[in-house]
């Protein structure tokens, strides 16, 4: 199984109709990387494009991986980029709707290159708190997966729980995690790519 190659009209056509199937709201990668644009089902080199406007854009060589958009038209993306923030502000349960809605889920971090990632997006965009996914219900990702706390990037002397009512979890521009209460309204983290 491999990710999936559009070589005409016809196959964009069911790309879309798979995507409109269980909502699509986002953007998912398709099987094509550039060292010479190619596609990675059988290391092919394209011949059918669908570039959105201005696309490929190419800002810089981490640009390298193509995705598919809810129109069907491509762009160019880091490859490894797994995550969406939404500077919307929201309580905790809403972005959680949000990000199940239009994406797959709040954030759930997983090494320390996700933590850096997500705090240098804060960084960029000038906000200094968003909401992940994890929250106290003997502390979970949002996607229901278990985490152990000692590997949370925990700032100094979180998490405190003040007056019992910080469940929710925010990260920070320097990547340390906080509880805070789950109806403060704050940007968010949503996991991007949705398998259609």
């Amino acid at each position: 199984m491999d990710l999936a190659t559009v070589q005409s009209d016809e196959d964009r056509a069911k790309l879309k109709e798979a995507a409109n199937t269980v909502n699509f709201q986002s953007v998912g990668w398709i099987g094509f990387y550039r060292n010479t644009w190619r596609w990675s089902y059988q290391n092919t080199l394209i011949s059918y494009v669908k570039w959105d406007l201005s696309q490929p854009d190419i800002p810089d060589t981490n640009e390298a991986c193509g995705a598919v958009n809810k129109k069907g038209l491509w762009s160019d993306r880091n490859c490894t980029n797994k995550f969406l923030q939404v500077e919307l502000s929201m309580n905790w349960h809403d972005a959680q709707i949000h990000c199940r809605t239009h994406y797959v889920d709040l954030a759930t971090i997983t090494d320390d290159t996700e933590n850096t990632f997500l705090a240098n997006i804060l960084s960029d965009v000038g906000l200094s708190d968003a909401w992940i996914g994890l929250h106290k219900n003997l502390w979970l990702w949002s996607d229901n997966s278990s985490v152990s706390l000692s590997s949370v990037n925990w700032e100094s002397g979180q998490p405190d729980n003040v007056n019992g009512n910080e469940d929710c979890v925010k990260a920070s521009t320097e990547g340390l995690m906080a509880d805070d209460s789950c109806s403060t309204p704050l940007p968010f983290y949503c996991r991007e790519h949705r398998k259609i």
